[in-house]
């Protein structure tokens, strides 16, 4: 019979010190698991880092981004955003080998995503470390890279990545070379780690040397070696040389008609040969994959941003550097000022959203729109718009003819594409040509987001770029394109519009879903996470970077309006845990009033009757989401309210045109016909009546009227008169009395 075991521990032969040793690691412990990384996981990555010997501007820099514990506090709610002191990037900050592991982290996780680094360095562990020294799996090596990673985001990446492949193709160009599309081609993940193995050899050892050569998939390679060691790395393009250094312990050499492969020598015979041939399986050459996909996770520095995606874009083409910059600029600005709430809604809109107000883009982004959108542009594109010409039809065919004549032919194959307008196309890109013109909708869409977002002007964020508005607005060209005639546009635009290829006008007019506020609010949430936001998300958190709308802090409905997201540095943290995202809790059913509220005098006019008691914003955790739970307090009445439906119906409000006559002048009789005086409570009246919520000069209770499906319009510089009048005409439900 076999013998039971016990499963218990003499804690009498614990050593005497054990528990003054936990007591002093407390704090890394905490950390670890405020991070939700496996302490040996940590340590092996450190592990890893410890085998490479980094140098260089981005090396110099990790130990400051590492240890920053800054963060602001969210004043209407107890949650701060930032970075909580102690976490595991500081540990790591202290050791060489931690601050190598950082940087490499950051470099792969910028390449592959989170995942694909975890099996990277668990393949690259089973090269350099010992058996006993490789325990952890690959998810959690890739959650500690991950941390790491999003630490040091400031050093942006994605930018350096850019500024190295430009300068390849730009060598091309000048030297009159061909450019082959694929220097932006990805290594597999286990020949990547064959290739850190071969980097390790000849940073560690004196006498070995590895030789890089080929041309496809060497732009990350490149930017890789320049970012960890630069002081090592030689490169050549063509047998000219862009970059050398004193040690020479990397040499790359970029040549467009040899298979990418790589070679470690010593100095005096060769030691070891590893050939890589990149396989041309899925290539961008076809036009079937969006242009720069797999690189979502690159961290980019917002100056330049999009001056640096247009040259990564042309990169993948295989063309030289041509200047699209100002006419993509001219193109945005015409676009800003010159959609309404038509342009985004081609088709009937469906009442249950949250529409555009009449004035599109320019109702939303306050009375600096013209300043906010000189300087955004500039800083984005690295180039100022002239502020001069509004024509979005001429200014979109100013950039389609420079398109048409700077991209190379051979990226089309039937040569269609040259003859035609690519954004009109309902298919699926077919060439290289209409997956380009497909990018520039997306660069077009990133650009009018990013109007919404303020951030420090060292901001960063990861390269992906998916987003509805880009396509909705390309289309909203298309279909005001349909509708005009060649005689419109000077002679040489209306030869392309009368062209006889049919595909020309291969558009519906009513191409797309249309677009609404509830749209844009999730595109600027996606912008930052693209798998985090959910019907009742108000702010989103990528491990690295925060956004969240500024009524988060200021609940008030601003006038003129100005609507504005905050993109903060670091995580929503509260009471020591990290959270993903901030949503709405549960609220209740707003109800509906029959009853007018009683006002003093002959008629309705100025008054605050209708105003709340006190307004309470509190916050609880659930998983990875803190809920945030908004209470109105009406006299004895207490109301629980959806805090996205406030801040997406303060985005929809419709504002009175300004009148000339006397702000405070009371409704006059003739007026008061089927109008109902309302609350905060009930807003909104029975059957077909308009109501009229009483908070004269009252900027928080204007805002908790919010009911994003309902039509709603705020009085502002009008008289309650002319906005009567222009709610019966327009058929507004609600009047917010200002």
């Amino acid at each position: 019979m076999s013998k039971s075991v016990a499963l218990q521990a003499d804690v009498g032969n614990l050593p005497s010190n054990g528990l003054l040793l936990l007591e002093k690691t407390r704090p890394l412990l905490k950390a670890l698991s405020s991070d939700n990384v496996q302490p040996l996981a940590v340590l092996q990555t450190q592990a890893i880092g410890a085998c490479f010997h980094i140098n260089g501007d981005m090396a110099a820099k990790v130990s400051e981004f590492l240890a920053r514990s800054s963060s602001s506090r969210l004043d209407r709610i107890v949650v701060l955003v930032g970075w909580m002191a102690g976490d595991t990037a500081v540990a790591m900050a202290q050791t060489s080998g931690g601050r190598a592991a950082a940087l490499l982290s950051l470099v792969l996780v910028d390449l592959y995503g989170q995942d694909h680094t975890g099996v990277i360095l668990q393949l690259l562990a089973s090269k350099i470390l010992p058996a006993d020294a490789t325990d952890a799996s690959f998810s959690q090596l890739g959650a500690v890279a991950g941390k790491l990673h999003n630490k040091l985001v400031p050093l942006a990446f994605g930018k350096h990545l850019a500024t190295h492949v430009t300068r390849i193709i730009q060598t091309y160009a000048d030297s009159g070379l061909e450019i082959p599309p694929t220097l932006m081609d990805q290594l597999p993940s286990d020949t990547m780690a064959e290739f850190l193995e071969a980097l390790h050899t000849a940073l560690r050892e004196e006498n070995a040397i590895l030789y890089v050569e080929g041309y496809q998939a060497l732009g990350p390679i490149v930017a890789l070696v320049t970012a960890l060691c630069p002081n090592d790395v030689t490169i050549n393009v063509e047998d000219e040389q862009i970059f050398k250094v004193e040690r020479q312990n990397i040499v790359i050499s970029i040549k467009s008609q040899i298979p990418t492969h790589f070679r470690i020598e010593a100095i005096v015979s060769k030691r070891k040969w590893s050939d890589i041939i990149v396989s041309p399986s899925g290539s961008r050459g076809d036009g079937k994959r969006p242009m720069l996909s797999g690189y979502d996770h690159l961290s980019m520095s917002l100056d330049g941003y999009l001056s640096n995606l247009i040259d990564m874009t042309l990169a993948e083409l295989g063309a030289a550097r041509v200047d699209l910059r100002f006419a993509i600029v001219e193109l945005i600005t015409a676009i800003v000022f010159s959609f309404t709430f038509h342009d985004f809604q081609p088709g009937k809109p469906d009442p249950k959203e949250c529409l555009f107000p009449s004035g599109g883009f320019k109702s939303l982004l306050g009375p600096g729109m013209m300043n906010r959108v000189r300087d955004k542009l500039k800083m984005l594109f690295e180039v100022e718009p002239s502020m001069t010409a509004f024509d979005v039809l001429k200014a979109y065919m100013k950039f389609h003819d420079l398109v048409k004549r700077s991209l190379p032919h051979t990226g089309c194959p039937d040569q269609s594409c040259f003859h035609a307008h690519p954004w009109s196309f309902l298919s699926e890109p077919h060439c290289m040509i209409t997956e380009f013109w497909r990018a520039i909708g997306r660069i077009i869409g990133n650009a009018l987001i990013l109007l919404f977002v303020d951030h420090a002007p060292d901001a960063y964020i990861d390269l992906g770029w998916s987003n509805k508005l880009g396509p909705e607005v390309c289309f909203a060209i298309m279909r005001r394109l349909h509708t005009v005639t060649p005689e419109v546009f000077d002679r040489p635009t209306a030869m392309i519009l009368s062209h006889p290829n049919p595909r020309i006008f291969d558009v519906n007019p009513f191409l797309g879903t249309g677009y609404t506020i509830t749209d844009l609010h999730r595109d600027i949430c996606t912008r930052i996470d693209p798998t985090g936001v959910r019907p009742n998300t108000i702010g989103v958190c990528n491990g690295s970077h925060s956004v969240f709308p500024s009524t988060l802090t200021h609940p008030e409905l601003q006038d003129p309006r100005y609507v504005v997201y905050i993109l903060a540095d670091g995580q929503f943290y509260h009471r020591g845990n990290f959270y993903r995202r901030l949503e709405s809790d549960i609220a209740s059913v707003r109800s509906k009033t029959d009853k007018p509220v009683p006002t003093s005098g002959p008629g309705i006019g100025a008054s605050d009757l209708g105003v709340h008691s006190t307004l309470t914003m509190t916050t609880r955790p659930h998983l990875d989401t803190l809920l945030l739970h908004t209470i109105m307090q009406v006299s004895t009445k207490t109301i629980e309210l959806n805090f996205l439906h406030l801040h997406l119906a303060s985005m929809g409000l419709s504002f009175a045109k300004p009148c000339s006559h006397q702000l405070g002048l009371p409704l006059e009789e003739g007026n008061v016909g089927n109008i109902l005086t309302s609350t905060v409570e009930a807003p909104l009246a029975t059957g077909d009546r308009i109501s009229i919520v009483l908070t004269h000069r009252n900027p928080e209770a204007q805002f908790l009227c919010g009911m994003p499906d309902v039509p709603m319009l705020f009085q502002g510089r009008t008289c309650l008169n002319c906005a009567v009048k222009e709610a019966k005409e327009r058929g507004f439900k609600m009047i917010i009395q200002s």
